[in-house]
Formats: C-alpha cells, structure tokens, sequence
C-alpha cells in the first residue's frame, strides 16, 4: 500500500541554522503539505530530528531508542524528500519507482520511494524529466533499485529513446524501464486525496499498472 509522505503520525522536527537553506525547506514541506517542526522544545516528544548542515562528509541516519538522528545537507528538494522517507522508514531508501505519463504540452510525473509517495509535478519539457532523473539516480546513499514506468501515449517513444540514453551507462544500480498501456492504466479508480491534478494522478496510474515490456 503506497501512503502519501505527508500522511504520516511521527513528529518530526528540522534544525538549520542556514536561514536560506531553512526557507527552501519550509517551502518545499508547504508546496507538498508536510507537516515538521522547525525547532525542538524540551518538553516535546519527537520520533526523529533531522539536522540539515552546510557541509558533511557523509550522511547518517542513526537510530537510538525511541529516536531517530538524521544528519544531511540540502542539495534539491527530490533529495530531501527521499531523506524525508529515509526518515519515516527509520533506514536510508533503497528502491524507487517514476511514473510517467507523456504529454505533447504537460508531462505528469510521480515518484514513490519505499511505497511512500514523495513526488508529483506537471512539466512541460523532455529535458526537466531527465534532470530529475539524473538527480534521483545521484542521490547519496545511492538506491539500489530504480523503476521507471512509462506510458505509451503521445511522444512516449521519444521518452524511450532519451531515457535509455541517460540510463544506459549507470553501473551499481539496478535501473530498469517498463512500458504500460495508457488506456488500460487509466481505468484504475483512485481515491487517493492528495492526487487533484489529472496528469498527476495519470502518472500514478501508471506507476501502480503493470507494465507489458520491460527493458
């Protein structure tokens, strides 16, 4: 069962003392509805901290008890966010799955990590879809396991094509690409809440459909 990141019961609170950095944050938890607290009271229970810094040599997610430590930096918000779900899950994400639904205008994509949906976003260039990609496939610590699910409507061989391209000489991971049919994937009935935006939620029909060739 995929739950939104938004959705979720923990307390979660962000520390950053780079006032530039913290403003990203908060607008990116706004733009997604996530709820964190942005400083820690001493007589609050919280079941994770994350301790967003302006340099690390590497990052830690280090459970005591109780409470979950995550030390990180910013970078982009598909990095946070997937530190985010590192955060719910009380380990570092290794498996990602993309779901998009090509467009002649507007691209809907989605991304879930670990079944936790962190992503959803309309674009309207090739090459935006491909920076995000490239920016998943570099996130520290690196997934083990990229899905990405591709409809075969409008321009979806096109996306193939450039995909596989960005893809092809990635080595240590496990990146694999699936085509779904279009009109079969959109007969799903969904009622996910935080799915308003019609090429969103078709991206994520298709991320949910099985795929009839995998490459």
């Amino acid at each position: 069962m995929i739950k939104y990141i938004g959705n979720t019961r923990k307390k979660v609170a962000v520390l950053c003392d780079n006032f530039k950095i913290l403003y990203k944050i908060q607008k990116t938890f706004k733009k997604r509805k996530i709820i964190a607290y942005f400083e820690v009271k001493k007589e609050t229970f919280y079941d994770a901290i994350i301790f967003v810094l302006n340099d690390l040599d590497a990052k830690k997610l280090l459970k005591r008890e109780d409470l979950t430590l995550l030390y990180t930096v910013f970078n982009n918000e598909i990095h946070f966010l997937l530190d985010y779900a590192s955060i719910l899950k009380d380990f570092f994400v290794r498996n990602a799955k993309i779901g998009i639904d090509p467009g002649l205008h507007n691209i809907g994509l989605v991304v879930v990590a670990e079944n936790i949906y962190i992503f959803g976003e309309i674009f309207s260039e090739v090459q935006d879809i491909l920076d995000l990609i490239d920016a998943i496939i570099k996130y520290n610590p690196r997934l083990s396991n990229i899905l990405i699910k591709i409809g075969n409507g409008v321009n979806y061989d096109i996306f193939l094509k450039k995909i596989k391209e960005k893809t092809k000489n990635i080595t240590g991971q496990q990146i694999a690409i699936e085509i779904v049919d279009e009109k079969t994937a959109k007969q799903h009935i969904v009622w996910e809440s935080f799915l308003k935006n019609r090429n969103i939620l078709d991206a994520y029909k298709i991320l949910i459909s099985k795929g009839y060739r995998r490459i």
